[in-house]
This record gives structure tokens, C-alpha cells and sequence, in this order.
């Protein structure tokens, strides 16, 4: 299955954003200019500065950034500075609190047969298997409450996901990694929202996730990617990408890249998006940046101010640059 991109990838910015709910400034760096240019970062004030509630970043896409604070959800444009605030359903927001062993998957996405922003949140119960999903459609303000027999096999997956709860685009639809415990198999969630159908995909064969370390899906080369962290016999560790080159179809799954990290650097390189030549990794702890350069084979480091340790967040965020 093909899908037509639409937009030319060239007339697309992509920024990746370090949000922490404990600082007020968030540092957003334009990955499709060079890395050392002057206007290549900037600083950008929280829509949330004056709040001091706990805040997470669940979603993002079109430059619009999909906040989680307690009770309610923001939706903030960083270039527009538009944001507009909702609340869940009550009745979910009731049970979510009384179910400590529950799991909440969100998603932020655009159907587009409707020219609507959309929220999805996945609420798997441990206790009541009545999985439930619900859709926010931002242009009406309205929910819709549904449940799903796609989500009655699915729990928590056999690793650490980085960004786990936080779907990813691609193709219409939301994805996630879970855990498929009927079949017993580490599996793809996709929400496809044009066509409102939960199904499955296979995860590539050689890969067994409960032999790494922390795994992410990310949209690598117009493709869906697996990335897998392993540590080898020295403690250093590979990173491999896997990515499906025909979507839906997981016969298609080819590995891109393997690159091996020393010790030394703490915490996780993970891709975080790629341009025409290179990848772009992202340290999860210091938010190092390591570009990858697929031509020569070569990784350069930089690393930039404003980034808090362990506390902080990282998104892909993609605007296109088309007048809107």
C-alpha cells in the first residue's frame, strides 16, 4: 500500500522541541537548516509559563503540539501561538483515576475527510475489559465514546518504549507499540482515522523486543521505523532501525542501519527524523544531537544549551511551509 505524501518534502520544516514542565523556555531547533547556523535555534516561551501544574507533551502534528495537563488537554501552534483548551470526558476522566493499573495511549492526528484535527485517547483497563477509545474532533468541540474489540488482546509491551503512551503519525493513521497478549506477540497498534478502524501490524521477525533495552516507532525516510536499543558484551550498545518500505504490508520491513554507541555517553542515542542524506539522533537523558551522515557513514556531534537533563521532553515537530 502506497501513500502519495501530498506535500513536497522539501517545502516542510522540521524542528525538534525540548519541552520540561519545570523551566518556561523551550528550545526548538530547525533540523533542515545546518545545525551551526545562527538561525538554525531558538527560544520559545511555554504556553503553560504561568502554570504550575505538571504538563506532558502526548501529541504533535502540523506544527500543532498537543498538551496534557491534570483535568485537561491544550493544543498549541508554536509558531501562531494559538492554543485552544478541552477537557476529556468526565466519565473517563473518573474511571482513568480509580484504575491505578490502567494505560492511557493518546494521539494527535487530521482526518482528513473531514478537515478536522482529531484527539484520540485509548483507555486499557486492567480490571474492566471494556476497552474504550475516544475521539475528540476539535473544529465541532465534541467527543465520541466508543469501544473496540481490536483492543481487548492489548496491554502494556515486553519493553520500554521511549514516548510509549504518544502516537505516531503516518498514513492516516496513529500507532503505538503494544503487547498482544493472546497471540503472545509484541505487535503495532495503528488507529487508521479516515477509515476509524483499529488494526495490527507485525513487528519485523529478527527483532524480539524483550532482548533490548528501550525501542521507539519514528517516521524515518517517509517510512514507518522500529528502532532498537541492545547493549553488546562491552556495554556499549547498537543502535538498529528497521523500516517497513510498504506500509501495511510487514513482509516489506528491511533494516536500514545499525550503529554501535560507546558507554561513555549516558543515557540512549535514538533517531528522532531524517533529511535527504543524513538522520538525526537524539540523546534521551541530554539531549546530545548526533547527525548521521548515510553518504560517508560519518556522526557529528553537537550539543546545545537550554536542554535540562533526565527532565526534559523531545518532539519531532513538522510544519510545512506552504501558506495556509
Amino acid at each position: 500500500m502506497h501513500y502519495d505524501l501530498a506535500i513536497d518534502q522539501n517545502r516542510i520544516s522540521k524542528k525538534i522541541m525540548f519541552f520540561s514542565c519545570f523551566v518556561n523556555e523551550i528550545l526548538s531547533i530547525n533540523v533542515t537548516k545546518p545545525l551551526v547556523a545562527p538561525d538554525a535555534t531558538c527560544i520559545l516561551r511555554s504556553p503553560l509559563a504561568n502554570s504550575s501544574r505538571y504538563n506532558k507533551i502526548i501529541g504533535t502534528y502540523r506544527g500543532m503540539v498537543l498538551i496534557s495537563v491534570p483535568t485537561s488537554m491544550l493544543i498549541w501552534n508554536p509558531s501562531t501561538r494559538f492554543t485552544r483548551s478541552f477537557c476529556p470526558w468526565s466519565a473517563t476522566i473518573i474511571a482513568i483515576c480509580e484504575d491505578v493499573f490502567g494505560m492511557n495511549l493518546y494521539g494527535f492526528g487530521y482526518d482528513r475527510s473531514e478537515d478536522n484535527y482529531v484527539v484520540l485517547q485509548i483507555y486499557l483497563s486492567k480490571r474492566d475489559t471494556s476497552h474504550r477509545a475516544l475521539l475528540y474532533f476539535v473544529n465541532h468541540d465534541s467527543w465520541r465514546d466508543f469501544e473496540d474489540d481490536s483492543l481487548s488482546t492489548i496491554t502494556h509491551p515486553s519493553v520500554s518504549v521511549h514516548q510509549g503512551s504518544m502516537g505516531l503519525y503516518f498514513a492516516d493513521s496513529l500507532h503505538w507499540i503494544t503487547f498482544n497478549y493472546e497471540t503472545n506477540a509484541d505487535v503495532i497498534l495503528p488507529y487508521n482515522i479516515f477509515e476509524s478502524k483499529f488494526y495490527q501490524l507485525s513487528i519485523p521477525d529478527e527483532v524480539e523486543l524483550q532482548d533490548y533495552s528501550v525501542c521507539c516507532l519514528r517516521n524515518i525516510r517517509d517510512s514507518l521505523a522500529i528502532c532498537t536499543v541492545m547493549h553488546d558484551a562491552n556495554w556499549d550498545y547498537m543502535v538498529d532501525i528497521w523500516e517497513m518500505k510498504e506500509y501495511g504490508v510487514t513482509t516489506s520491513w528491511s533494516k536500514l542501519t545499525c550503529m554501535q554507541v560507546s558507554n561513555h555517553i549516558s543515557g540512549y542515542m535514538l533517531p528522532a527524523c531524517s533529511s535527504e542524506n543524513s538522520l538525526v539522533f537524539v540523546n534521551n537523558e541530554s539531549g546530545l544531537f548526533a547527525t548521521w551522515n548515510a553518504m560517508d557513514e560519518t556522526l557529528e556531534y553537537t550539543t546545545f544549551d537550554h536542554v535540562l537533563p533526565f527532565e526534559h521532553q523531545m518532539i519531532v515537530c513538522e510544519e510545512t511551509l506552504l501558506s495556509t
